[in-house]
């Protein structure tokens, strides 16, 4: 859903970034310019909690803040996802929605690189919102474009939530450059699901990595949709289950070359100590 909040906020939320004041604000709750998105869709979800098990919202707004001389503005885009059958699986759900948005738009080479002890700047959200383990830029040939990050869990939202913020300048620009026709395939694709059992510490982008890197040049597409952590694979690992999608724009794959690749695939991971299961 699309919310559209207010862009003034109260003087009783904190940041330390540099906020406008109004020079006569109509009351308590409108004193500053927002700096960042998140806050507004927290509050949405913690309205709405208590209506909905599952919450997935988006804002696309101007955020504000001091500059050197002049006022600064920004047009940028924040989205979250709150709430899920399977909370842990939340994040890698958001990451395969921001991969899937830069695709729609023609941005292929989208990748993901850890936050860790690296700067966060306006216009994203201050990094006392981010998890400390779950962040991750989300950058294109070198060029920083937006964030993925589990919200941290005493920074307001009253279920487990994953937010996506994008640099829309950034993006905009990425869109125009790479936007291009791509025909529609002739030849239908050809679907395949693995399931690897790894250390529960393993990033799933690690591992669908070393899938890319062994599948050829037939593999289309590879996106995780099952995450899972239990008793029924162990303490200390964790499922991650595949979709894989083999395609090729001049013929009809048979079966035996799917079977090739995947094969190879199931090498490549059995050589990293993992286990799959088809």
């Amino acid at each position: 859903y699309e919310m559209q909040n207010y862009s003034l906020e109260p003087a009783r939320r904190e940041t330390s970034q540099g906020r406008l004041e109004l020079l006569n604000p109509m009351s308590a709750e409108f004193v500053f310019l927002r700096t960042s998105l998140l806050p507004g869709l927290l509050d949405n979800i913690h309205l709405n909690a208590h209506n909905a098990k599952e919450l997935r919202l988006y804002e696309l707004g101007n955020v504000f803040r001091k500059g050197r001389r002049d006022p600064e503005e920004q047009l940028h885009f924040c989205a979250a996802l709150a709430g899920s059958a399977k909370p842990d699986a939340l994040y890698f759900e958001a990451k395969g929605i921001a991969e899937s948005l830069f695709e729609n738009f023609g941005v292929a080479d989208v990748w993901f690189k850890d936050v860790r002890d690296r700067g966060i700047s306006w216009p994203f959200a201050e990094k006392v919102f981010l998890h400390p383990y779950r962040a991750a830029f989300i950058k294109s040939d070198g060029e920083i474009l937006g964030i993925l990050y589990q919200v941290h869990p005493e920074e307001g939202a009253k279920m487990p939530t994953v937010a996506i913020e994008i640099l829309m300048p950034e993006f905009i620009k990425k869109v125009e450059q790479e936007l291009e026709f791509q025909p529609i395939p002739r030849f239908p694709a050809v679907m395949r699901d693995i399931s690897v059992l790894v250390p529960r510490d393993e990033r799933a982008e690690d591992v669908m990595s070393v899938i890319e890197k062994a599948s050829g040049p037939l593999l289309a597409d590879t996106d995780l949709f099952d995450y899972y952590e239990g008793d029924a694979v162990g303490q200390d690992q964790k499922s991650l289950a595949f979709r894989l999608v083999f395609q090729s724009r001049d013929r009809t794959l048979k079966d035996d070359e799917v079977s090739v690749a995947v094969d190879d695939i199931i090498r490549a991971i059995q050589k990293e100590g993992w286990e799959v299961r088809i």
